[in-house]
């Protein structure tokens, strides 16, 4: 009956270390994958402000360089706990900048809360946000069509990685459950985690071998864990049509004036990187982010 809730967000934190060893493994990869538009920060801020009923916020980083040389006093809060790659992913699969692999190992993480929000490192709460918003008589909570189903913008790259998990799914349940990709915050349970890996521990481990960076077999943990919660009655649904959410698009044209009516019309806003920004405008946008969010 613990309700304790810890929220778990990969931070990428393109340091020059991290870029040498990037390299050698994803020549063509795209530019948004790996931009730093100053979200983070705000991130950090945003919740130890707006959720103050969340215990730690575990910062899932590639090494100390990540965060070392950063004299930002939200990193000293008590609340802020680093983990690194090595902490809790195979040595065999090191260095590895595949975000599907690192949401496969959360359960890895010590003292992580039996109920745990996975989030990114691009969401900013901007307004408070109530503890039963994500848990309520030790249930979580679900809603549906919380910023956006990312399978429906982006089918042609993601759709591989969904079939992988929907058949995944077939075999634990013997059903075949349609998973949506939720980009948003979402909450769940440690222990079912920990179930999923203990029935089929050498599926998920063989479906990140040599996948340094995404593949068409990987898993989406994520949607595993939700479809499961929802098929086996651990959550409920609670609409809370008061709390507003929205993401935004980042592009060349996305001036300053859109990022503050998105803070000023939400709870929770996703400032989603992607192929419309160019390198050109990165850092102007970036620049509205530092003064819009981080207050």
């Amino acid at each position: 009956m613990n309700e304790e809730i810890d929220i778990v967000i990969p931070w990428l934190n393109p340091t020059e270390q991290w870029f040498s060893q990037y390299k050698n493994y994803c020549e063509n990869e795209d530019p948004c994958r790996i931009r730093d538009l100053n979200t983070i920060r705000p991130t950090i801020k945003s919740i130890i402000k707006n959720l103050p009923w969340v215990r730690y916020i575990w910062l899932i980083v590639f090494d100390e360089e990540q965060h070392n040389n950063l004299d930002w006093e939200e990193l000293k809060n008590e609340k802020v706990k680093f983990i690194y790659h090595r902490d809790i992913l195979p040595q065999e699969f090191l260095p590895n900048f595949n975000s599907m692999l690192i949401e496969a190992y959360i359960h890895k993480i010590p003292e992580l809360a039996e109920n745990f929000i996975f989030s990114n490192d691009d969401i900013i709460f901007v307004k408070p946000i109530p503890k039963e918003f994500y848990i309520k008589n030790n249930k979580i909570v679900h809603r549906k069509n919380t910023l956006h189903k990312r399978i429906d913008r982006f089918h042609n790259t993601y759709e591989y990685i969904i079939n992988s998990t929907c058949k995944f799914i077939k075999k634990i349940t013997g059903e075949y459950i349609r998973a949506d990709d939720f980009h948003m915050p979402s909450i769940h349970k440690k222990s079912l985690l920990e179930f999923i890996w203990s029935k089929s521990k050498d599926e998920i481990y063989n479906s990140f071998t040599e996948s340094r960076i995404r593949k068409h077999k990987n898993l989406s943990i994520n949607d595993i864990l939700q479809t499961l919660e929802e098929k086996y009655n651990m959550c409920e649904y609670d609409s809370f049509p008061q709390i507003k959410t929205s993401p935004i698009w980042l592009s060349d044209k996305t001036s300053k004036e859109d990022l503050i009516k998105l803070k000023n019309n939400n709870h929770i806003v996703c400032i989603n990187d992607g192929e419309l920004l160019t390198n050109k405008h990165c850092n102007e946008i970036a620049n509205y982010i530092k003064e819009v969010f981080n207050t």
